[in-house]
């Protein structure tokens, strides 16, 4: 332990539990009077006591805490499975707002609507053995969101829809025979919306894929 006087409380009535017994001893020669060391050893007595007792104290309150806690778990869950009944006798009843304004609660919130899906990105395509092309993307399933896929056919100038998918990855297995080029789109759908087309994605049949930028080469 230092020499030096401490700063913080707890420290400075252990410093000074160390020393009392020896400046009780040796007061005279140490330049303090007995009557200096009994005071402070009377101080020092009535700090540790203060700190026990705060310690109890402490100790008292995290237990009582956990107990409030632990009851107040008890009666959230009782009170909740209670409102789920009230609210289904509501909705089995004749006048659901009255039963809801006598008990004081709300009725059953609307689902929050899940908004449009977020637009694919990265499409890529790739020619694979056999003529048929595997297409990539990224993209979020979350929400039940499923991808449809797009597609162009030489010099066509409308896409048509290939496929719906809940996977991020499809091969084209139906590329017409005799193409010489193939450009794929990908976008998510959820419910009745739409999101905008991400690609595209260009494939020169027996060529190297070129990606959505339109630059060659790429990694599939």
């Amino acid at each position: 332990m230092s020499t030096n006087l401490p700063t913080r409380s707890l420290p400075t009535v252990e410093w000074l539990e160390a020393r009392i017994a020896g400046w009780n001893t040796n007061f005279a020669s140490i330049g303090v009077t007995s009557a200096q060391v009994f005071d402070l050893a009377t101080g020092i007595t009535n700090a540790r006591a203060a700190f026990t007792s705060v310690t109890k104290i402490r100790a008292d309150s995290k237990s009582a805490t956990l107990d409030f806690n632990g009851q107040a778990t008890v009666i959230h869950d009782k009170a909740a499975g209670m409102i789920a009944n009230i609210k289904a006798f509501a909705e089995a009843s004749d006048d659901a707002t009255t039963v809801f304004a006598l008990a004081n609660v709300s009725p059953a919130d609307l689902p929050t609507p899940a908004g449009p899906p977020l637009t694919p990105s990265n499409v890529r395509a790739t020619v694979q053995n056999g003529g048929n092309v595997l297409i990539e993307w990224d993209g979020s399933l979350s929400q039940r969101t499923f991808f449809e896929v797009l597609r162009i056919v030489d010099n066509a100038i409308e896409y048509s829809r290939i496929a719906s998918i809940g996977e991020k990855e499809y091969v084209d297995t139906t590329v017409p025979q005799g193409t010489m080029k193939v450009q794929y789109a990908i976008r998510a759908v959820r419910g009745t919306d739409i999101s905008p087309n991400a690609g595209p994605a260009l494939v020169q049949i027996g060529a190297t894929p070129i990606d959505e930028a339109g630059t060659l080469p790429v990694a599939a």
